[in-house]
């Protein structure tokens, strides 16, 4: 059985359901991003959304009202540099990374807008991904414990927030990334 032409479509579109909705035409501003090409990852941008082996999911420990882990673990590894960083820095950084207080942003693109921008006037000299858990710098730490959080990781135990703990506070924490910083 034939079925009659939708108005505006070929003949031979309107057995689909896809070309059959509400007589919608293609368009490509009218695509969803997902349909977009994907952008390679250039470490200039603060908004990129790089595929990386690692996770890079928004990470969400609060700190007051807004949700900034990333951004003050990152300001804790610039103080242990002797730099001295404020909460105003902070939240200058997440804003950068987030489109809410509660949002929370992820590690990488918290990286990337301090490596831009920098945090309290001082630039990211560079940042990379670990997998020893040994290296004796400072590192960001992705962990789950449970919830996703960035702490910092130094000689000395982990930053939660703005206290030092011993990382056996924390049995059941797993650590799901790891980054280096380097300042100058």
């Amino acid at each position: 059985m034939k079925q009659k032409a939708a108005h505006g479509h070929a003949k031979k579109h309107t057995g689909t359901k896809k070309h059959a909705q509400h007589g919608a035409k293609h368009h490509p501003a009218a695509q969803h991003a997902h349909h977009q090409p994907a952008k390679a990852h250039h470490p200039k941008t603060a908004h990129t959304k790089a595929k990386h082996p690692h996770h890079t999911k928004a990470r969400a420990l609060s700190l007051g009202d807004v949700s900034c882990c990333a951004a003050d673990a990152l300001a804790w590894s610039l103080r242990l540099s002797g730099w001295p960083v404020g909460p105003a820095d902070v939240l200058a950084l997440y804003k950068l990374t987030a489109d809410s207080p509660g949002a929370g942003a992820s590690i990488l693109a918290t990286l990337d807008a301090a490596y831009v921008f920098g945090l309290a006037g001082v630039p990211l000299r560079g940042f990379e991904a670990v997998t020893d858990l040994d290296d004796p710098r400072p590192l960001l730490l992705g962990v789950d414990l449970p919830g996703s959080h960035t702490i910092l990781s130094a000689a000395s135990g982990w930053i939660v927030g703005n206290h030092w703990h011993d990382p056996d506070d924390f049995p059941g924490a797993v650590i799901e990334e790891a980054w280096a910083v380097t300042w100058p």
